[in-house]
């Protein structure tokens, strides 16, 4: 399937810095790097994210991300310094990618069934807030590092 959030993300992710930021928020303030990515991609468009459309997504992909993504996740890095698994390591590496483009066609489809989201001009910060404030992102300095990110994606 045609995705253009996907290319969206693969092309900033490969940006100086976006890879490191959004893995600092994720596991520091436990936040889904692809709700982070998609906000960026909505205010790429002028799209303003609001609660209520998050919500609504985060409902449709928060069991794909605990039962699939973060399980895979979690094994590869137990197996980070255990070199006999070095090989299985890329495999988990491989389907770790394969399940977050997974959750980023589910992404896609919820946007486009769900209401319009208002142009507003939306700025990349504004919908980074939200997506850490509807997530609980509360820890220290989380507000600081959305505003970093924010400037990487937005530039």
């Amino acid at each position: 399937m045609n995705n253009p959030l996907w290319d969206y993300s693969l092309a900033h992710y490969a940006r100086e810095g976006v890879a490191e930021a959004c893995l600092t928020l994720q596991d520091d303030c436990d936040l889904d790097v692809n709700l982070l990515l998609y906000g960026a991609w909505l205010a790429s468009m002028g799209q303003r994210l609001n609660a209520e459309h998050l919500a609504g997504l985060e409902r449709g992909v928060a069991q794909w991300r605990q039962e699939v993504v973060q399980p895979l996740r979690q094994l590869r890095r137990q197996w980070r310094d255990y070199e006999p698994a070095r090989e299985l390591r890329q495999q988990l590496a491989e389907l770790e990618l394969r399940a977050e483009r997974t959750q980023q066609d589910q992404i896609l489809a919820y946007y486009r069934t769900a209401p319009a989201l208002a142009v507003t001009n939306a700025q990349v910060r504004d919908n980074l807030l939200l997506v850490a404030e509807c997530c609980g992102a509360d820890a220290p300095g989380a507000e600081l590092r959305i505003a970093q990110l924010a400037g990487l994606l937005g530039a």
